[in-house]
């Protein structure tokens, strides 16, 4: 991470920096770990960019080269993929069950009553049965 205070040149500034640079220490302190770099720029100055570039590409060599760039990247597909799964499976069972409109109704009976969403969401994925099959048409989304 790069903490970067931006229009560096307007009043504030430096109150704002202090008040970081406690978070940070409060941070430091807890956590046992280092403080993400605290930088500043003015682009109506001119001054700051040439750090904040240097850095972000000190940055970016240091992740490549202890292997957590790749790991970030194999943790983002990752996301990407359960994400488009859950949306082409969302899709799929509220075509299914017209489950956008009886979830509107629901939604609206339990805050009346104020009442958990809980137990109809057991009930309801207990009517769920899943059935895999290893067919190329299994997905439509994301192919």
């Amino acid at each position: 991470d790069i903490f970067l205070v931006n229009k560096a040149d307007l009043p504030g500034t430096e109150c704002l920096l202090d008040s970081l640079r406690s978070l940070f220490e409060i941070r430091i302190r807890e956590n046992k770990g280092s403080a993400a770099p605290l930088l500043t720029a003015s682009a109506i100055q001119d001054q700051g960019l040439d750090e904040v570039f240097a850095e972000m590409e000190r940055q970016i060599q240091g992740l490549v080269q202890s292997g957590r760039y790749q790991e970030r990247k194999r943790s983002r597909m990752e996301h990407e993929i359960k994400e488009s799964i859950l949306r082409n499976l969302w899709e799929r069972f509220s075509r299914l069950t017209n489950a956008r409109k009886e979830i509107q109704v629901v939604s609206g009976r339990l805050l009346e009553n104020r009442q958990s969403p809980y137990p109809y969401i057991r009930k309801t994925c207990a009517q769920i049965k899943m059935e895999f099959t290893n067919e190329r048409s299994g997905c439509e989304n994301g192919e």
